[in-house]
């Protein structure tokens, strides 16, 4: 299955959410775009860099 070339009506619904507050970041942002690829079952591609949390990082 190809990727659409416009953002998936809900996944637009929740960034909108997001970039309504006052603040956020990347980790935010990732969050909400991390939870939609669970609720919709995609699998992280082979060979993806995953960045270790450092150890002194709250949770």
């Amino acid at each position: 299955m190809q990727w659409p070339n416009t953002i998936p009506p809900d996944l637009r619904d929740n960034l909108h959410s997001l970039m309504g507050q006052r603040n956020y970041g990347p980790a935010e942002m990732w969050g909400v775009v991390k939870e939609w690829l669970e609720k919709h079952e995609a699998d992280a591609p082979g060979g993806l860099q995953i960045e270790e949390k450092p150890e002194n990082a709250n949770s």
